[in-house]
């Protein structure tokens, strides 16, 4: 009996095999799938254990693409490099300004990379923003259309697969990595620069026209939305379903060339291949080091703002009274001194010593107190690049997860106090509102191009030529320059969803609670605002806020006397403010909480950069390592610490121009700012990708007759034939 057994167990066996041959042979991947099998996917360097569960094949072994790795870190550091090399023009140059409407030249400190990369960044604005516009239009329609599709409820992953996060861990995982951070920096700060800049709803040229401050601010609250909302996440939810449909389902690698399989099928594998996944893993981390950069700023501003002092490392303050504990300092501060552009501000502004050759112990302070504020930003970078470091080797199930769901958490906390702690009725009255001018001005606002506004033609009055490009355009570049690196992070967290519920989590609910933190965060920040111009708070006040005590308008009811409710609180001028600072002022004026929730935000802050900085760093590994779920330790180790030195570089840079210390890291923003201008056509591809991989899954077309099959030139331009 157990012979019989063994041989019926046998032949069922050999069926199954042979069976699945036979459907691996049908399948419109298969080609693909046996590369990945006979790991001639790409090109490889393997060394160290074999790859196993065990700890030294985690961590010693070494699974990397050469020429996608290596090409990506000679484009990041010979950019770095550029930027370091050609540094602040000390003799200043010609810049061009805007004053009384004519355009006029000045004689100027500057900073040559970042005014290049600017021009650059507008030249795409005033060329291609009918494209931006057009584009992110009908990646919204797209994915509408799929998400009522008859293909929404297939899996990303085999038929039997399970997600491997509950949904809180993975919703908290989708929030962290696509906008965490991006919502402390502008959650205040935008609805208040849209309402007191020239935007395109509010105020003429001249300023001496506007609309009532109500409709500001509603307006103002309306641009936010629009910038935070369906338009910014499609590209990273186009770009993550794809490529975890392809991965999880077909077996394919988890990197951007992949994600046009079912358009060029082998062709992926080659040097455009390599090239697109090598621009890629530059994106990512030209984005996650220019965010880590600039987010030290608000960092450093937090703490600061906690401490109460100048310095929170070396002296606390520099002035005549402690000359002679920093005296020594002297001679390396007047170098710095004498490094900064001769028509800076800041030297016009001030001498180092005066007629008698003395030092003047004010301008001394002041760069001493501004090199050591580098020092403590370049201080924060490392410490969140160690942590980062420890979160990404420990992997996914303990380090990123465990981080993303305390800073959800502790971002869910800052919203209810202040929903509580502040005016509820009214911030609900807000959101109320809001979501109603969204969706009646969709349309309107989804289209709008600012035609007259860019054009030379245009008239004076109504919105600034440079809104467009500033503000809308700046969105979606770089939402898009980050696609890659969000979508790829989105496919790895995302296997046995279908691929209705992938686009509720990452279109549903990331945009209803972006709505519910920038109304809330916004909504106080514009009460604000708006109450310091009627109590009499100007940028001449004191620090800008003043302690008012005021009579609400509301009445108690009856049964406590009918008496008037009189509120105090702190008032700042936020507009006069600097955009790190505008959270902090709103934190603040909730009396003795305010300290307490200080802290909590920026405990939130730093777990944000963390989370982000750990996401980048797993993505250009994975990417880099020809798409393998989990690259080795050591890799990822090299990727975190890229981007910690590459931001690292640009801040230190930062102590030669006193007047601009962020422009390397800005130069940077830009740059990468003008990568999302190729991937919007990259996109535009996925999208016909995706659709044809679907219906290729389905039976509904045969693989081989609806692809891009003949080359021109051999450059990877491709006919459709």
């Amino acid at each position: 009996f157990d012979e019989q057994a063994q041989v019926t167990l046998l032949c069922l066996r050999t069926a199954e095999c042979c069976f699945r041959s036979a459907v691996m042979a049908e399948d419109w991947c298969a080609a693909a799938t046996r590369r990945v099998e006979k790991g001639s996917d790409g090109v490889w360097i393997r060394f160290g254990p074999p790859v196993d569960d065990s700890l030294m094949s985690r961590f010693f072994s070494v699974r990397f693409n050469p020429i996608t790795s290596g090409a990506a870190t000679v484009m990041l550091f010979g950019f770095v490099i550029v930027l370091l090399a050609i540094g602040v023009d000390r003799e200043g140059c010609l810049t061009e300004s805007s004053e009384d409407g004519a355009e006029i030249f000045r004689h100027s400190a500057c900073y040559t990379p970042q005014i290049e990369f600017s021009f650059w960044m507008k030249w795409v604005a005033d060329c291609f923003t009918w494209l931006y516009i057009g584009s992110q239009d009908c990646w919204v329609v797209f994915l509408a259309v799929l998400y009522f599709s008859r293909f929404a409820d297939m899996k990303l992953g085999k038929d039997d697969d399970e997600p491997e996060f509950s949904d809180f861990a993975w919703f908290s995982m989708v929030f962290s990595c696509g906008v965490g951070v991006g919502l402390f920096f502008y959650g205040v700060a935008e609805p208040i620069w849209h309402y007191v800049d020239v935007n395109r709803y509010g105020h003429q040229w001249n300023g001496t026209e506007r609309l009532p401050d109500n409709e500001r601010a509603q307006a103002a609250m309306n641009l936010t939305w629009f910038h935070w909302g369906l338009h910014g996440w499609v590209v990273y939810a186009v770009v993550g379903v794809l490529l975890a449909f392809l991965h999880f389902r077909k077996g394919l690698p988890m990197t951007i060339k992949t994600c046009f399989y079912p358009l060029i099928g082998e062709r992926i594998y080659g040097f455009w291949g390599d090239f697109v996944d090598s621009i890629s893993i530059v994106a990512t981390t030209m984005g996650v080091c220019t965010s880590l950069g600039l987010g030290v700023f608000q960092i450093n501003a937090g703490i600061k703002k906690l401490t109460g002092y100048p310095n929170w490392i070396k002296l606390s303050y520099y002035n005549a009274e402690n000359f002679g504990e920093w005296s020594d300092r002297v001679d390396s501060l007047r170098d710095y001194y004498l490094d900064y552009p001769v028509d800076s501000a800041f030297r016009k502004a001030h001498n180092f010593t005066d007629e008698n050759g003395d030092l003047i112990i004010g301008t001394a302070s002041k760069i001493a107190s501004f090199v050591d504020t580098n020092d403590e930003q370049i201080l924060i970078i490392w410490l969140i690049t160690l942590v980062a470091t420890f979160s990404v080797a420990s992997g996914l199930q303990v380090g990123i997860q465990s981080l993303s769901m305390i800073c959800l958490y502790l971002g869910m906390f800052l919203m209810m106090v202040i929903l509580l702690m502040d005016d509820t009725w009214y911030i609900m009255n807000l959101y109320t509102q809001s979501l109603g001018y969204y969706l009646w001005d969709f349309l309107r606002i989804s289209f709008y191009s600012a035609a007259f506004a860019q054009s030379d033609h245009g008239a004076r009055e109504g919105e600034a030529s440079w809104y467009m490009s500033g503000w809308t355009i700046f969105y979606w570049g770089w939402w898009i320059a980050f696609a890659p690196f969000v979508g790829i992070f989105f496919a790895r967290i995302s296997k046995g969803r279908t691929i209705r519920q992938f686009l509720n989590g990452t279109m549903t609910l990331p945009i209803a609670y972006n709505f519910a933190w920038m109304t809330i965060f916004g909504g106080a920040g514009l009460k604000m605002e708006m109450a310091a111009d009627k109590f009499g708070v100007t940028c001449d006040t004191p620090r800008t806020r003043a302690n008012i005590c005021r009579v609400v308008e509301r009445m108690r009811p009856s049964g406590y006397g009918g008496n008037p409710e009189v509120f105090c609180s702190t008032l700042t001028k936020l507009s006069c403010r600097g955009t790190t600072d505008m959270i902090f002022d709103v934190l603040y004026q909730y009396a003795d909480l305010g300290p307490f929730m200080g802290v909590i935000c920026l405990i939130s802050l730093i777990l944000y950069f963390i989370t982000s900085s750990d996401s980048g760093s797993l993505v250009d590994d994975i990417v880099s390592a020809n798409g393998i779920e989990e690259p080795p330790v050591v890799q990822r180790v090299y990727w975190a610490f890229t981007e910690g030195a590459a931001a690292t570089a640009l801040l230190y840079q930062g102590r030669l121009n006193y007047d601009a210390p962020d422009a390397g890291l800005r130069a940077l923003q830009s740059a990468s700012i003008c990568v999302g201008l190729p991937y919007t056509f990259l996109i535009c591809f996925m999208c016909v990708s995706l659709w044809r991989a679907l219906q290729y899954e389905r039976g509904e077309l045969k693989w081989g007759e609806s692809q891009f099959k003949h080359s021109i030139l051999d450059v990877g331009v491709t006919a459709y034939g």
